[in-house]
């Protein structure tokens, strides 16, 4: 996840796995070419085996909080699907930092803390323990006072457990 952009009314966060998808539909690519090669049939299942893997793991996920509106809205597309959520900015009270392990250089993401319970922000752990850091700090900048107040005793990251 990375801040595509953020100005006083808004900030904007992308992550996409489009990269990873690439090589999976190179690679189905290249098995198909060899399944038509003379003896070479059965090449034709490694292509439908990673086909599907370009399918299942090609996911696109935009995240806006907007000052203005109030609001925090997703935009997910996965499976050719499009999936539209929103939450009031003021039903935030913590943003908090999810990491697989305590290494600093595991994969993470942020959840979002309201009354009905943690939300993640992204379905995957795609960065380093630093960025999810500098990015729970700009999300914290538009969220309401109650849970900036997490900065408030020395800036230290909140991990979710």
């Amino acid at each position: 996840m990375k801040i595509a952009s953020q100005n006083e009314a808004q900030l904007v966060l992308r992550e996409s796995t489009v990269g990873s998808a690439i090589v999976l539909g190179i690679v189905t690519v290249i098995f198909i070419g060899m399944a038509l090669l003379p003896g070479e049939h059965l090449q034709i299942w490694r292509a439908v085996l990673f086909g599907a893997m370009f399918v299942r793991f090609y996911r696109k996920t935009t995240v806006v909080f907007d000052r203005a509106r109030g609001t925090v809205e997703w935009k997910k597309m996965q499976l050719g699907k499009t999936t539209l959520y929103s939450l009031p900015l003021n039903s935030i009270t913590a943003v908090l930092v999810d990491a697989k392990s305590k290494s600093a250089w595991s994969g993470c993401r942020l959840l979002l803390v309201t009354q009905a319970g943690q939300i993640p922000v992204t379905d995957t752990y795609g960065t380093y323990r630093k960025k999810c850091a500098a990015l729970r700090e700009a999300v914290l900048g538009f969220a309401p006072a109650s849970a900036r107040m997490a900065l408030a005793g020395g800036g230290a990251v909140q991990m979710a457990g």
